[in-house]
């Protein structure tokens, strides 16, 4: 979902990258909540949440070998922020109720993925 302010024109239509957006809207409130109780593990899930969208968007732009490499990167960072938030879990820092609408986009990111790389 691109902010309203932005001019159409700007506007990326790449949804891998909308997807990724969205987990991180979605589960900033979860890493603010981490900050409090494990600082290391809400800054590597923050690192991961950032890095995916980025390689996606990189990986868009990049050609072949090149492309398939940076979509599968943004991939396993998604896959690094759900074991991030499942560690969470375990510890007992969040409940699943609290991370379940980030964890659904995460899981929708590394489906079209999987799909753009296979």
């Amino acid at each position: 979902m691109s902010p309203p302010d932005l001019p159409s024109a700007r506007r990326t239509p790449f949804h891998l990258l909308e997807v990724g957006l969205q987990a991180i809207e979605k589960l900033r409130p979860v890493v603010a909540k981490l900050e409090r109780r494990d600082p290391n593990l809400a800054d590597q899930l923050r690192r991961a949440l950032t890095a995916a969208p980025l390689l996606a968007a990189e990986g868009n732009r990049a050609r072949k070998n090149n492309r398939t490499a940076k979509l599968e990167a943004a991939g396993a960072e998604a896959a690094e922020a759900v074991a991030a938030l499942r560690v969470a879990i375990a510890w007992s820092y969040v409940t699943w109720a609290e991370i379940e609408p980030g964890m659904d986009d995460l899981d929708h990111f590394q489906a079209i993925v999987r799909r753009l790389t296979s």
